[in-house]
């Protein structure tokens, strides 16, 4: 696919690191200053009507040095039922990848949970603060390297 992703006139394929098909199912690696008008694409373009974000999660890779933080996108096409999925990394120094509420606003909360639990920080957001967790809860307990013996224990 060769698709200018907006205005700016970033094709496909800069867009995308790599795309990884398994058992049927398409993830796409995107780069963090390209996700929002590759999300963008995905929803308006007539020949993918991604109009739908099923929501985001958090994985935490540890031995991936310099990417151990990766923000997933699930999208649904109800128009074309089919279903793909969008994939950001970041560092655990530098945890930020961008907000996509701007284009998917139900998202919002799926935003704030994987900020919650994994640290991910998603750069201009509207309102991002712990859901889950109190606001003065330290770390972020579904990271492999946050501590059983914290001083916060895993459930109060």
């Amino acid at each position: 696919l060769d698709l200018a992703l907006a205005d700016d006139g970033i094709s496909f394929d800069e867009a995308v690191i790599y795309t990884v098909v398994d058992r049927g199912e398409i993830t796409f690696h995107v780069r963090a200053e390209h996700l929002l008008a590759f999300v963008t694409r995905l929803r308006d373009e007539p020949a993918l009507r991604f109009e739908v974000c099923t929501g985001v999660s958090g994985v935490h890779y540890p031995h991936m040095t310099g990417a151990e933080l990766h923000a997933v996108w699930h999208f649904l096409s109800i128009t074309h039922n089919r279903m793909v999925r969008v994939e950001v990394s970041a560092s655990e120094s530098h945890p930020h990848v961008p907000s996509i509420v701007s284009v998917y606003p139900a998202d919002d909360w799926h935003e704030r949970e994987t900020f919650d639990m994994f640290g991910i920080v998603f750069d201009g957001h509207p309102d991002l603060r712990r859901m889950l967790l109190p606001e003065d809860w330290k770390g972020h307990p579904l990271l492999k390297s946050y501590a059983i013996d914290t001083p916060y224990p895993p459930y109060r």
